[in-house]
């Protein structure tokens, strides 16, 4: 199977491992050295232009093409848009991600199906916080809804952290703020491959 991995910013992860996906085609910043790089083949370029015209071209020419990128602002969604016709995408779907852009839309759904979810008091903006009366006790998690990772994500322990959490979460992403109660345990990531009735 050819799988087309683009990575949105290039990040260096399988270092030193040994991957075992048959064919691997990558896109890269003509900025960046490639001699530490494994991939059957690598495309430099200089231009975002460039790379989303080779982009196209190599999804039509794989198996499968798995898009790594922002969530918020739409970039992922606007990715997949290019490719969905034309390769079966291993992401979620870009109307999936329209229809739930961030965090927030997220969290809406799984309270009203049920799901178990930390206490949030969600914010349009660091001046909605004015006034407000928190019954959540600290630590809290503090994030904006449309980021990627960790971006804008703080621990804060007191309420001077909590006022510099709300402004550094709304600088790194405009976007709604939630404010969450810190639950201490494991941190886990799950992705799952999933076809309509089937999970793998």
């Amino acid at each position: 199977m050819e799988v087309l991995v683009y990575e949105y910013f290039s990040g260096g992860g399988f270092k030193g491992e040994t991957l075992d996906w048959g064919l691997v085609s990558t896109i890269l910043n003509g900025r960046l050295r490639v001699e530490s790089l494994r991939a059957d083949e690598v495309l430099k370029v200089q231009r975002l232009e460039d790379a989303l015209a080779r982009l196209e071209t190599l999804a039509k020419k794989v198996d499968a093409t798995l898009i790594i990128a922002p969530e918020y602002g739409g970039v992922l969604a606007s990715l997949l848009k290019r490719v969905e016709s034309s390769t079966l995408t291993l992401n979620c779907s870009s109307g999936f991600l329209e229809k739930f852009p961030g965090k927030s839309e997220i969290l809406k759904i799984l309270k009203s199906e049920g799901v178990k979810i930390p206490e949030t008091v969600i914010l349009n903006s660091p001046a909605e916080f004015e006034g407000l009366s928190l019954d959540l006790g600290f630590p809290l998690i503090v994030k904006p809804s449309q980021a990627a990772g960790c971006l804008g994500l703080s621990l804060a322990r007191n309420e001077g952290q909590l006022k510099e959490a709300l402004n550094q979460a709304w600088k790194a992403s405009p976007s709604p703020i939630l404010i969450q109660k810190f639950i201490p345990g494991i941190h886990v990531s799950l992705s799952l491959l999933t076809q309509p009735g089937k999970v793998k």
